[in-house]
């Protein structure tokens, strides 16, 4: 496609300006939290206070909470209820909840799997570990948490936990190219191409009330999962038939934010697309999280929809169907 070199400057740069935005807030509740947790200090050689998601890959805009994960090696379950009340009942300047309402994700990097959130089995998810950003104890406790998910790629159960991955790329694609997501049974309109117009807030729709989340579901989440399936593939097969020795390097040093997910697959030779289509890749994804942020922003002054130029915004969709509909691990 044709992106201008105006694009992609100003694309860049709101995505600097976005990382240390995402990069202040973290510092400020990383500094709420090891305050708050003071009384917890004898485990903290054994416990990290991580932020996953949007906070972790540093993408954040302007509304969620944060999500959190309490990684640790065998404190009890006691304990970590403890740490996760204390962490839940922080609050920000304006006295609204500082953490995600849900009850903290705890990890047990030595009895527990990665791979899955919750140890739930049918909620795979290892981009909570690839996108984990340490706030408060042993950041070490993430990168043997990444050593593990590795080994647990590189297992038997890798291929299921692949599969989950391939199918969840594609319902990302299938919400990207027509803008809809299943509810309930129902089909929810987050994006009308046609129409130009991007929906975000709490709706309500066929009268019932439904999450509707700009371009996070389609475009984001489709360039996200790729990269999740690719990372994923490629340490499974490191794992099963890489260099002696292996201990989970790619996903110790895989960055967290997407674009640097992207960027760093490329330089080291790991992804089927050319220089171009990662330079084309990253624009598109920059410009529709601009979009979504924006929506977010709209969104607490009331306003429900987002106008878009169509023509641009249905151009980089297609370009990021022709870019990652195949697989593109060099595996």
């Amino acid at each position: 496609m044709g992106i201008s070199a105006a694009s992609r400057t100003r694309n860049l740069a709101y995505w600097e300006v976005a990382k240390d935005r995402n990069r202040l807030m973290n510092r400020h509740a990383g500094q709420m939290i090891a305050e708050e947790l003071k009384p917890y200090s004898p485990f903290f050689e054994r416990l990290c206070v991580a932020c996953v998601g949007s906070d972790g890959r540093l993408e954040k805009g302007h509304v969620s909470r944060l999500e959190v994960v309490l990684y640790h090696r065998n404190i009890e379950k006691g304990v970590l209820a403890g740490i996760d009340r204390l962490v839940r009942g922080l609050k920000d300047e304006h006295s609204a909840p500082l953490i995600d309402d849900h009850y903290s994700e705890a990890k047990d990097i030595d009895g527990g799997s990665m791979s899955c959130a919750y140890g739930r089995r049918d909620l795979v998810y290892p981009s909570r570990v690839l996108d984990s950003h340490p706030m408060h104890g042993n950041a070490g406790l993430i990168v043997s948490a990444k050593e593990a998910l590795s080994v647990e790629l590189g297992s038997e159960d890798g291929k299921r936990i692949l599969d989950y991955l391939r199918r969840r790329k594609n319902d990302a694609r299938l919400a990207m190219a027509s803008g809809k997501q299943r509810w309930k049974g129902r089909d929810v309109t987050n994006v009308d191409m046609e129409a130009g117009i991007a929906y975000y807030g709490n709706l309500s729709y066929d009268g019932r009330n439904v999450q509707v989340r700009s371009f996070k579901t389609g475009p984001l989440r489709f360039v996200q999962a790729s990269l999740e399936q690719a990372a994923s593939s490629l340490a499974r097969s490191f794992s099963r038939r890489g260099p002696p020795g292996d201990d989970g390097r790619l996903l110790k040093e895989l960055p967290t934010p997407t674009v640097g997910k992207l960027e760093y697959l490329q330089r080291n030779g790991l992804l089927r697309l050319s220089d171009s289509e990662v330079s084309d890749a990253a624009d598109c994804y920059l410009a529709f999280l601009q979009l979504y942020h924006l929506s977010e922003k709209l969104s607490e002054t009331g306003q429900d929809e987002l106008h878009f130029e169509r023509k641009e915004a249905a151009e980089r969709t297609h370009a990021l169907e022709r870019i990652f509909s195949r697989n593109i691990a060099r595996d």
